[in-house]
């Protein structure tokens, strides 16, 4: 059979997203042939809080969407983004063994060292780990050192991690639901990993996903990760805000806020809310030393859409804001998270070799036992 579906879910607090595309095997084309958002309940800040309510939000838009398609999902990919992922990079100097070069020993040893000094220091289960660099005799190398010359080896690793029992209620959810789930991905990681282009990655670039109530950003430099993490702060807290500026219904103040021309206190409202988004993204390139990144920052996402939005974040950023210049078949970027997750994993099943980041799911082996891995 040349042709196969694939299916992913993205949770939010305010939507449950649902996506089909088909890969042919034979042309190697893919086609989006499904979407569509549903109204998620018993989810605040990302969180599944209540499981119960959650689970018949999530029924009745599995329902919905076996009504429309005629096909019930029986196993998808999970974007798990709003659930609050964050990362940690951990450093530590290491002297070689044997004074003179870089052996085997000293990179297992320098793993265990590390993977000790994160577990002490992240208040919260790992998910994965990826090295960012070794620096030895003030040069910097971004892979293997086996067999180098050098007596002191400096070593940075990001770790990505996430609150303590999120996922369990995630595969519960999913299991009350007769769904099995393939693999799960940060939907921004996947992003940057599928949309962004090779050279802004290689440059530095700042890759910004605006949600509901949360809002994800990543840094790339040197084709690698280099940070993630997400804030309480969506596009519903401005709708929030011109709910009671104007005091009208929360429905009619985001419909205000996609379609209003001329007031100005809405572009108040959206250009001060931008800029203190921005501003907290600000802080963490300053800590970071990244204030300045070649390619600028990517914005999407259902918050990105307002001129006004990419007006203020420019301004506060001081970087260039760009769209994503690929074609990736979607021209609404609510989905771009959850479509670069999809074609993650038919490109992963092609070959392995292309993965450079995502959740091995490890740590939740023996909770996830149908999991590939």
């Amino acid at each position: 059979m040349n042709k196969v579906i694939y299916s992913g879910i993205d949770i939010g607090s305010k939507n449950i997203k649902i996506m089909s595309i088909s890969y042919n095997k034979e042309t190697n084309k893919t086609k989006i042939i499904y979407k569509n958002s549903f109204p998620s309940q018993g989810v605040n800040d990302g969180y599944i809080s209540d499981l119960e309510l959650f689970n018949q939000s999530f029924s009745d838009a599995l329902k919905k969407n076996k009504r429309e398609t005629k096909e019930n999902i029986k196993d998808a990919i999970f974007s798990i983004d709003s659930f609050g992922l964050k990362s940690k990079i951990i450093k530590i100097t290491h002297g070689t063994l044997n004074q003179n070069s870089v052996s085997e020993t000293d990179i297992n040893e320098i793993e265990r060292k590390i993977n000790i000094l994160a577990k002490k220091n992240i208040s919260g289960e790992i998910i994965d780990s990826k090295l960012v660099k070794y620096k030895i005799n003030n040069y910097e190398y971004f892979s293997s050192i086996e067999g180098l010359a050098g007596k002191r080896i400096e070593s940075e690793y990001i770790f990505i991690y996430i609150p303590n029992n999120h996922l369990s209620n995630l595969e519960k959810s999913a299991t009350s639901n007769d769904i099995s789930i393939i693999n799960i991905y940060s939907g921004n990681i996947i992003s940057g990993e599928i949309n962004l282009e090779k050279e802004d990655k290689k440059l530095g670039v700042l890759n910004i996903d605006i949600g509901a109530d949360k809002t994800s950003f990543s840094i790339w430099e040197d084709s690698k990760l280099i940070f993630l993490d997400s804030i309480n702060y969506g596009s519903d807290d401005i709708t929030k805000k011109i709910s009671l500026e104007k005091k009208i219904s929360f429905t009619e103040a985001e419909t205000l806020k996609r379609n209003f021309k001329s007031d100005k206190k809405i572009e108040k409202i959206i250009r001060e809310s931008t800029k203190e988004i921005g501003g907290v993204i600000k802080k963490s390139l300053i800590e970071l030393d990244k204030e300045l990144l070649p390619a600028g920052a990517i914005i999407y996402g259902g918050g990105s859409k307002n001129e006004i939005v990419r007006e203020s974040f420019k301004e506060v950023l001081n970087l260039p804001i760009k769209k994503y210049s690929k074609n990736i078949l979607d021209s609404n970027t609510d989905y771009h998270s959850l479509y670069a997750a999809l074609i993650h994993q038919i490109i992963e099943e092609k070959d392995n070799s292309f993965i450079k980041f995502n959740f091995s799911l490890k740590p939740l082996k023996k909770i996830w036992d149908k999991i590939k891995l």
